[in-house]
């Protein structure tokens, strides 16, 4: 199957709630957390810089990453539960937050696309997920390798995702397959190792991407 255009399928979406959680925690605790975290995040994930054609995208990363993942030094949880306990009563940023926590960060396969809707495989868990993707203008291919955030209880996509280049996808795959049975795999390990060889390919366009994968995950 073709390439496949998908389209938004909620007017509050989880690209806005996360913004809108940045912004309430800036405005709350200042730019500390923040600055702490994007450090944090360039340091595990890769780092990029504003000139970059990717920042945009990386960016869109790390803000979910701060939001749902990463522990505030201040109460130690991430974020958004801050943020929603914060609103006012009914609001409906509420009533979705609590179907976000339960959020699956990992790596994806697509395996079919029907209907506006991607049946992804969870390449580090296992799991079959059916997701819609809220990003109007992203396209998808039957095959493509991902990683990001994906909200089960919504059957959403976050649009905060670092595609993989299409030639990695079998050495991907296999050495993902093998490194899983071993006893310290580490799944936070994992997704950043990948969206650090994304990068680093991006980087050096005169490498084979297949071979900087796979002397990375030997």
């Amino acid at each position: 199957m073709g390439a496949v255009r998908l389209s938004e399928n909620s007017h509050i979406s989880v690209k806005t709630i996360v913004e809108a959680a940045a912004k309430w925690l800036h405005e709350t605790d200042g730019d500390a957390e923040l600055v702490a975290g994007k450090a944090e995040f360039l340091d595990r994930f890769g780092k990029v810089f504003s000139d970059d054609e990717l920042f945009e995208e990386r960016m869109d990363y790390f803000m979910n990453y701060f939001v749902l993942e990463r522990p505030l030094v201040k109460g130690g949880r991430a974020p958004l539960g801050r943020f929603v306990e914060a609103l006012p009563a009914g609001d409906e940023r509420a009533n979705k937050e609590g179907k976000m926590r339960s959020f699956c960060h990992s790596v994806f396969e697509v395996k079919s696309i029907r209907k506006g809707q991607l049946k992804l495989r969870d390449l580090i868990e296992g799991k079959t997920l059916w997701v819609s993707p809220e990003q109007e203008s992203r396209f998808f291919q039957k095959g493509e390798i991902f990683q990001g955030y994906v909200f089960p209880d919504l059957s959403v996509l976050s649009p905060a995702i670092i595609f993989h280049p299409h030639s990695v996808r079998r050495v991907l795959t296999k050495k993902l397959a093998k490194w899983r049975k071993v006893a310290n795999f580490s799944k936070h390990a994992a997704v950043d190792l990948y969206a650090s060889l994304q990068l680093r390919t991006w980087r050096s366009p005169s490498m084979d991407p297949r071979r900087v994968y796979e002397l990375a995950m030997t």
